[in-house]
This record gives structure tokens, C-alpha cells and sequence, in this order.
């Protein structure tokens, strides 16, 4: 018989070959429904206080994001850092090619309809840099704040990938980024707060940029490690019971008591959304993980990148002066929305998105390719 080969200490999160499954695409389908009603908002608005208070925070779909993202690059990177020549090479070809194609498009489509005044924050937003500079956080691309969050946790990952190894460490990385965000922001906000000509000052800034963010993505972190300990073992009863505690935290967050003199709603909801996607893996009921869903979830980003066009064009044709107010008019107006924008997204992703990973996965095979010629010559 055979000696056994040791257990490999990094040995994958269970996830299909190109690290995708139904529940972590359901997860960003959940996401970006989430962002598209918050931004309905700028047309038509709930009557009732409940439902406005529950559209205006849905904008914390965007930590989902942030969460199944970290989650989601650990995963893969241990099977491709056994598996590949050059690994981080590799992994900064397919980010960019993830989601530079389609963000370029959406700087054109800028420039065509709102020219900016100087070609300053144009360069920012193609360098993925603007999330440092306030003026330009959100000036060109509508929501290119996140996209640039993402990027600087791009740059940030092979660090990280290399100094957190399991549940402990992560949970350090955790309560250091809370650390450091309360830091830098306690120092930030006289320096921000009165800045005239930002359109994210003081809190508003502060609330968006990396360091902020950055625990969101260390609780993505805290979720992987969790998952992998568990070695994708399905548990519909601890799955429930996950799914009920992220109902109660975000539902006290929303409407019961107001935790922000201690911890920022980002992370508030980050741990609801830690906890929901936790159950979810485990549990994965049918009415949140669903071909619909996990559908929407496939074209997040293009519906991300899209639907604030489809939003403005939608104001300017309807209500171009007026915010229409209504439970059910704004539910029929978030419904319209979120279905062009899916239409016009799958055009999107078969055009732009899915060609442009392509591109970076050619690039890969002839290089990794061009490598293995040279060893073997």
C-alpha cells in the first residue's frame, strides 16, 4: 500500500473548478438587488418610514460584495499557487481583465455624457486609484467607489494570502482593521470635514474609502477559513440557525437600536451578511439560492456598472423634476429597473465581460505555456 500524502495545510475551500457555486453567485444576485433599489430612490420613494429606511441602507449590498470576494479569492489561490508557474502574475492578469474591460466602457460612456472639467479624476478612476482622493471618489463612474475598494484589495491580497493561515489569524486581521479604520478616520475627519468642492466629505468619504471597507473583506477572510475548516460540509440546523441570527442583527441594526458610536454600520451589516452567507453554504434554502437569483448574481458587475444609466435615463424620461413617492410605485419602478438593466447587463457580459476574461486567460496559457517550452528545451 502506498505511503499517504500528507494533508496540504492550505488545502482548498470546497468550490468547482473555476471557483463558482450556486450560492455564492445567489449571494451576489442578493447583493446587487440590493444596490439596484437603494438607487431607485433618486426617482420614487417609499410612503412609509419602514420601507424608506429599508431602502435607503439596502447601499450595504455592496459589503456582500466585498465579503464573497475575499471569500472567493482565497479559495482559488490555494489551488492555483499549487497548480501554476507563476500564481500572482497570473492573478493580476485576471483581475484586470475582470473588471478593467467593462469599467473602461463605463469611463467612455462618461466622458460622452458628462464630460468632466479636467482630465485629473478620468486618470484616477483608469488607474483604480480614485478611492484616495475624495473629489474624484464617485466624480466619473457612478459607484466606482467600490470598484476601487476591490482593486486596492487586489493589491492588498497576495499579502494578506501569505500571512493569514487560518480562523485565529483572520479574526487578529479583523479586530486590527477595526482598529485602524477607527484610527484613520478619528484623524481624517477634521482634515476632510470642511473641504469645500468634494462631493464625499467628512463621514460620507471616510465611510466609503479602503480602510473603511477593509474589515468587510477581513470578515470575507474570517467566512473562507470557517468554510474550510468545515470542509463544505452541508448542516441544515446550524445553516438556520445562522440564516436567523443575521435576520436579527441586521432587523435590530435597521429599526431597534443604533450601534454607531461603537461600530460602523459597514461592519454591522458585513457581520449580518457573514452570518447569511455562512447559513446559506450550509443551508442552502431554495428562496434566496435559486437559478434567478444566482442568475443576477452571474451579471452583478455588469448590472452594477449599467443600471445607474439606466436609472438617470429612466428620471430624465419620467420624472425629470419631480421624486414620485409610493410603496407600490416604487416597487414597480425598482422591478422595471432591475429587469433592463439584467437585459442590457447580458449584453454586456456576452459582448464585454466574458470576452475580456477570456483575453486574460489566453494570455495566461501562452505565457504559462512559453514557460513550460523553456524548461523542457
Amino acid at each position: 500500500m502506498p505511503p499517504t500524502r500528507p494533508r496540504d495545510p492550505r488545502r482548498t475551500t470546497q468550490l468547482p473548478p473555476e471557483g463558482r457555486n450556486a450560492t455564492l453567485d445567489a449571494l451576489r444576485g442578493l447583493a446587487i438587488m440590493a444596490v439596484v433599489l437603494v438607487h431607485v430612490m433618486d426617482m420614487v420613494r417609499p410612503s412609509t418610514s419602514w420601507l424608506a429606511n429599508l431602502c435607503y441602507h439596502s447601499d450595504r449590498g455592496v459589503q456582500i460584495f466585498f465579503l464573497v470576494s475575499a471569500f472567493t479569492l482565497f479559495a482559488t489561490m490555494e489551488r492555483r499557487v499549487r497548480g501554476e508557474r507563476h500564481p500572482w502574475r497570473n492573478f493580476f492578469v485576471r483581475r484586470f481583465f475582470r473588471i478593467a474591460p467593462l469599467y473602461y466602457l463605463a469611463i467612455g460612456a462618461v466622458l460622452i455624457l458628462h464630460p468632466p472639467q479636467s482630465a485629473g479624476p478620468v486618470l484616477l478612476h483608469a488607474t483604480f486609484l480614485h478611492a484616495w482622493n475624495p473629489p474624484a471618489l464617485s466624480s466619473v463612474v457612478p459607484g466606482g467607489w467600490a470598484i476601487a475598494n476591490e482593486a486596492m484589495f487586489y493589491l492588498a491580497f497576495p499579502l494578506l494570502f501569505r500571512g493569514i493561515r487560518n480562523l485565529k489569524e483572520a479574526s487578529a486581521l479583523l479586530l486590527l482593521t477595526l482598529a485602524a479604520r477607527f484610527a484613520l478616520n478619528t484623524l481624517l475627519i477634521p482634515v476632510l470635514g470642511g473641504a469645500d468642492g468634494y462631493r464625499y466629505t467628512g463621514d460620507d468619504y471616510l465611510s466609503r474609502w479602503f480602510f473603511s471597507q477593509l474589515p468587510v473583506f477581513a470578515l470575507g477572510l474570517c467566512l473562507h477559513f470557517f468554510w474550510k475548516g468545515r470542509r463544505g460540509a452541508k448542516d441544515p440546523v446550524t445553516g438556520s440557525l445562522l440564516l436567523l441570527g443575521s435576520a436579527l442583527l441586521a432587523f435590530s441594526s435597521l429599526f431597534l437600536v443604533t450601534y454607531k458610536n461603537f461600530l460602523p454600520d459597514s461592519f454591522l451589516f458585513g457581520l449580518s451578511f457573514t452570518l447569511l452567507a455562512a447559513g446559506l453554504l450550509m443551508n442552502p434554502v431554495r428562496a434566496l439560492v435559486n437559478p434567478l437569483i444566482a442568475g443576477l448574481g452571474r451579471l452583478s458587475y455588469c448590472i452594477y456598472i449599467c443600471h445607474f444609466y439606466v436609472i438617470e435615463f429612466a428620471k430624465k424620461a419620467v420624472t425629470p423634476e419631480v421624486i414620485l413617492r409610493g410603496d407600490g410605485l416604487t416597487f414597480l419602478w425598482y422591478a422595471a429597473v432591475l429587469t433592463v438593466s439584467a437585459g442590457l447587463a447580458w449584453v454586456l457580459y456576452r459582448t464585454i465581460e466574458q470576452p475580456g476574461i477570456a483575453l486574460g486567460r489566453a494570455f495566461i496559457r501562452r505565457w504559462e505555456g512559453r514557460d513550460q517550452s523553456r524548461r523542457t528545451a
